[in-house]
């Protein structure tokens, strides 16, 4: 009888230590499990690129005695003198019934002027075609000749204005109706703007070409 419930003991004491064993597992496993750690390290799964500090785009300064041509691109109407057809807008020049609106002019004028002393122009007028986009309808070409003396005049009045030395290569703007571009040794640089009446930094190289233009002789090619 006593040897009976020793062994009753027994098994009581064996099955309660594994129940207690098994309780233990449970709460470490699935409550007091503590977290993985976190790796601090960037991750180098593709897709997934680390951060890296953002490079200073580079703006330097140009010597107006390294420039080798100055040039412009614009559709502004207010470049061309009051009365000239260039002056009008698009919907002032061909009328509304193109089903195209713009308040630029149809005339696209290129001039460019380089250390050499050659001068070229270009006036090019486009006109929305409904089959086919845009389409030139008059083109007239000019050449010319310029003095050192203007070249110099030209590019300090580019080089040295405000609105020009505040631009940095690879900036983006939605509309544009005007370029500049100035080469150098170091490549080029082309300040964009949308010109108007109140673009007051912008306007006087606009008015440095057109003064220019002005006083030399053109001869149509």
């Amino acid at each position: 009888m006593a040897s009976r419930n020793l062994s009753a003991a027994i098994v009581s004491a064996v099955v309660g230590s594994l129940a207690a064993f098994i309780t233990c597992l449970v709460l470490f496993f699935f409550v007091f499990k503590p977290s993985s750690p976190v790796d601090a390290r960037p991750s180098s799964e593709p897709g997934i690129p680390s951060a890296t500090a953002a490079e200073k785009i580079p703006n330097p300064d140009i010597d107006p005695k390294d420039v080798r041509s100055v040039s412009i691109r614009t559709v502004y109407k207010g470049y061309f003198e009051p009365g000239d057809r260039c002056a009008k807008t698009y919907n002032e020049y061909f009328g509304n019934s193109d089903g195209s609106f713009s308040p630029s002019s149809p005339c696209s004028l290129s001039l460019k002027f380089d250390k050499n002393g050659n001068a070229g122009r270009s006036i090019e007028i486009r006109r929305w075609n409904k089959s086919g986009g845009m389409q030139t309808v008059e083109k007239t070409e000019s050449t010319s000749t310029i003095t050192p003396e203007q070249f110099g005049t030209l590019v300090k009045s580019i080089v040295g204005n405000t609105a020009f030395k505040a631009w940095r290569q690879g900036t983006m703007i939605n509309v544009s109706n005007c370029s500049i571009t100035v080469e150098y040794p170091g490549g080029t640089k082309t300040p964009m703007s949308n010109v108007d009446e109140t673009t007051t930094e912008f306007l006087p190289m606009i008015d440095a070409f057109k003064q220019l233009e002005k006083k030399i002789s053109w001869k149509t090619v």
